[in-house]
């Protein structure tokens, strides 16, 4: 662990050196006239752009801090919000890096389309616009499930009402048939009423013919109201 710190710090140094060296003179210089105004995030030069001389003023803290020494490099209260860009109370490699990465997205139009999220510097605006983000797909996750119950209900809603159709039309059709044989029966009971048998015949009186005389004979058909009488 002692060895990592070690090699952290070194890299840090020579990262630093190397900054300083390479960087023009001015580009450490705060803009006095901007100062007083609210400063974008990452900017403390106040040049109103994110450059590598804001880098290294990260560096410069970030070393001094860490070696209590060089106290000139320490930023103000103020400049280490301004710097601490992932909002986790300190200036760290992590703050670096994001503006490491704003300042080359922003200066490649390919690597902006790539990462768009490195034009962002603001980790807690992201972090709401994850959240937002979360809370949309669950909203939509939410509104189709409620959907697919609606269509549910629907379809249940439909099958319901045609077991109820096809239910009554068999009642109907049953009661059809109820009513046809009823009038059938009455039909038949009516007819009965109608017919009246012959119950019995009876002869006036009794002839003798001889062969191819014809005489009339008289009959006495019971009951005098019998419907076939022939």
């Amino acid at each position: 662990m002692k060895i990592n710190n070690r090699i952290n710090y070194i890299l840090l140094i020579v990262t630093l050196i190397m900054v300083t060296f390479l960087l023009p003179k001015n580009i450490l210089a705060t803009d006095v006239s901007s100062a007083n105004n609210t400063s974008k995030i990452g900017d403390l030069n106040n040049n109103g752009n994110l450059d590598h001389g804001d880098i290294l003023l990260m560096l410069r803290h970030m070393s001094a801090s860490s070696e209590n020494k060089n106290y000139e490099w320490i930023l103000s209260e103020e400049k280490v919000k301004q710097a601490d860009v992932n909002k986790n109370k300190q200036v760290d490699i992590g703050d670096v890096l994001i503006v490491l990465r704003y300042i080359a997205a922003t200066n490649d139009k390919e690597i902006a389309e790539k990462y768009p999220d490195w034009l962002n510097l603001d980790q807690e605006e992201q972090r709401n616009q994850e959240e937002q983000r979360k809370q949309e797909e669950q909203r939509k996750q939410e509104e189709q499930r409620k959907q697919e119950e609606q269509r549910k209900q629907e379809e249940q809603r439909k099958q319901e009402e045609q077991r109820k159709q096809e239910e009554q039309r068999k009642q109907e059709e049953q009661r059809k048939q109820e009513e046809q044989r009823k009038q059938e029966e009455q039909r038949k009971q009516e007819e009965q009423k109608k017919s009246v048998k012959v119950k019995s015949i009876k002869l006036s009186k009794t002839l003798k013919l001889k062969v191819g005389e014809k005489k009339t004979l008289k009959v006495e058909i019971s009951p005098n109201n019998a419907t076939n009488k022939t």
